[in-house]
């Protein structure tokens, strides 16, 4: 007989020792499973975090592009004032053609 399966005949694992092995591998899955929940946890979150300064600084830009838009129309207005028999033709809200009659 080999030395091998000699020794597997006489070093056989005993009931207790199976439950240690079973008791300490499920508090280190345990363990690994509660921090795999809190990374998720703090990514879900993180995620809201950045969705709602994303939707402030869209609302933010939104606003100072309409206050532009204001400022750009009373420009134009005030140019075609003080052009004349000229027209002033807005194009976009940063834009505007001067149209010589």
């Amino acid at each position: 007989m080999f030395a091998a399966a000699r020794n597997a005949l006489y070093s056989r694992y005993t009931d207790n020792d199976w439950m240690a092995s079973n008791m300490s591998n499920y508090l280190a899955s345990n363990r690994v499973r509660g921090a795999s929940e809190r990374v998720r946890h703090d990514t879900v979150t993180m995620c809201h975090e950045l969705d709602d300064k994303t939707k402030r600084t869209q609302v933010r830009r939104q606003l100072t592009l309409v206050r532009n838009q204001g400022r750009v129309q009373q420009l134009t207005g005030r140019i075609g004032l003080s052009i004349g028999p000229a027209y002033v033709r807005p194009v976009s809200c940063w834009t505007a053609f001067i149209v010589i009659q």
